[in-house]
């Protein structure tokens, strides 16, 4: 599952998917699954798994009232995801970030979580992030671009420290990301 781009990413209809190694992340509508390809038998195990989104706090009954939600296909141009999907009251869901042996990144409503690949125990989360942000990295840095705007973060990957605030281009000039870097 290499991918035919610089990060490993294979876009297919409904999600994408990142490869580690063994472990292959897979970002399905409204779920993030982690799969063991190496497990006995011929099915690989499910590691652990997380919805990409929350539920609002006012909502009535349980959970599984507020699942899907896809407002359309996703536009890929270059390896980035261009149109987050949304939820069934038109907010973004949550996206997978950066995938290292180190952490895997992914969000969940307004939250930044690096969780560790193999058992998704959180390892560092950070609040209040626009939610549909594009989340990219390199192993040391992770850039959050939101969607509306061009002030982003940049976060140390290991611990979730805010290192800058920086101005990134315009989302409609960025031809494609290579790590936690750019190109327009």
């Amino acid at each position: 599952l290499a991918g035919n781009n610089p990060n490993g990413t294979v876009f297919f209809t409904g999600g994408y998917a990142r490869a580690l190694g063994h472990l292959l992340f897979i970002a399905l509508d409204e779920e993030l699954l982690v799969l063991d390809t190496l497990s006995a038998g011929d099915t690989p195990q499910v590691l652990w798994k997380q919805r990409l989104f929350d539920v609002p706090l006012d909502l009535p009954g349980d959970a599984n009232a507020a699942r899907l939600f896809l407002g359309g296909n996703v536009a890929i141009a270059g390896n980035r995801v261009q149109q987050p999907q949304t939820d069934r009251y038109g907010r973004p869901m949550g996206r997978l970030g950066p995938v290292t042996h180190d952490a895997v990144i992914y969000q969940v409503g307004s939250r930044v979580i690096a969780a560790e690949p193999l058992t998704g125990r959180t390892l560092w989360e950070r609040d209040h992030i626009e939610r549909g942000s594009e989340l990219l990295g390199d192993g040391e840095h992770l850039v959050i671009a939101p969607l509306s705007g061009r002030e982003g973060f940049v976060l140390r990957q290991s611990d979730g420290r805010e290192l800058s605030r920086p101005e990134l281009p315009n989302p409609q000039e960025v031809r494609t990301s290579m790590g936690a870097t750019l190109v327009t």
